[in-house]
């Protein structure tokens, strides 16, 4: 499935192509600048590697391994062209040095890349709600930003589901946070069975959860909605909790930004709320 929960990936993985593009040609620029200094104005006895790189690094880490990998090969390239003449004796130190060198920079470059790949799982960690296995607040936010950036169909809607766990509380004062955690992943593991596979399921913190639904129709709507209400109150049933759902539900076929959304569907679950909880406002605005 694609359900987008826990399948997130960082902003480092996930790098506009242009951008990655305009790095590689600045770091391309950036070295035929040193091979030009180098070349021209410095002695044969004067090492320019470190400048070299510090840009194959800089490519590793943020454009990709493979980017990386083929600057890191021109480091080398470029600096045997600029020594021709310290490498036309054939000593035997030049080529101990060259191959100290070439240790060196690949080296680095897989010190680099082991690098790049904690940081995306980092990254990765801070995108994922620990308790629920629910995107994170941060985790929700950067996937419905790049959801609602790319919608151009008008002919369905956007809806937005702000979803509260009424008593909460209780549960955790009653039967301690162990009891409340299992709450929490109970509902997030039937909301996750109650949608489709490319919708965006998030906790916001404490008891409240988002889900964003793109290019819905209000029929598909309604159904998750039903099956997230009937599921949660059966677990709840069998398992003897308080606990019950007022979700707020705002749907659009205007392209409005995540924040826009939420607080419309914020300012419908307080209805439900104030309504007596356990219910479900919903409001459709075509």
């Amino acid at each position: 499935m694609l359900i987008q929960h826990g399948n997130t990936e960082c902003n480092m993985a996930q790098m506009n192509p242009m951008r990655k593009v305009l790095l590689s040609i600045a770091s391309a620029a950036l070295y035929c600048g040193i091979f030009y200094v180098d070349l021209y104005y410095l002695p044969s006895e004067i090492q320019l590697l470190i400048p070299y790189l510090i840009v194959s690094c800089f490519c590793t880490v943020l454009v990709g391994p493979r980017t990386g990998l083929g600057f890191s090969t021109l480091a080398i390239v470029f600096w045997i062209a600029s020594k021709t003449q310290v490498f036309s004796e054939f000593r035997t130190a030049v080529y101990i040095d060259l191959a100290i060198k070439i240790t060196f920079v690949f080296g680095m470059y897989l010190l680099m890349r082991y690098i790049r790949k904690l940081l995306i799982e980092r990254e990765g960690l801070l995108l994922i709600d620990d308790v629920t296995g629910a995107s994170s607040r941060r985790g929700f936010f950067h996937l419905a930003n790049f959801e609602l950036a790319k919608r151009n169909d008008r002919g369905n809607y956007s809806s937005l589901f702000y979803i509260d766990l009424d008593n909460f509380k209780t549960v955790n004062d009653t039967l301690g946070h162990q009891a409340g955690n299992l709450v929490l992943k109970e509902f997030a593991r039937v909301a996750r069975q109650a949608v489709r596979g490319g919708d965006i399921f998030g906790r916001l913190g404490g008891d409240e959860f988002c889900l964003l639904l793109s290019n819905v129709s209000q029929d598909q709507v309604e159904m998750i909605s039903n099956r997230i209400v009937q599921g949660f109150s059966a677990v709840c049933k069998a398992n003897h909790w308080v606990t019950t759902l007022s979700i707020g539900i705002y749907s659009t076929r205007e392209k409005q930004d995540i924040h826009a959304l939420i607080k419309e569907a914020d300012e419908l679950m307080y209805e439900a709320k104030r309504g007596g909880r356990n219910q479900v406002k919903r409001l459709a605005i075509s």
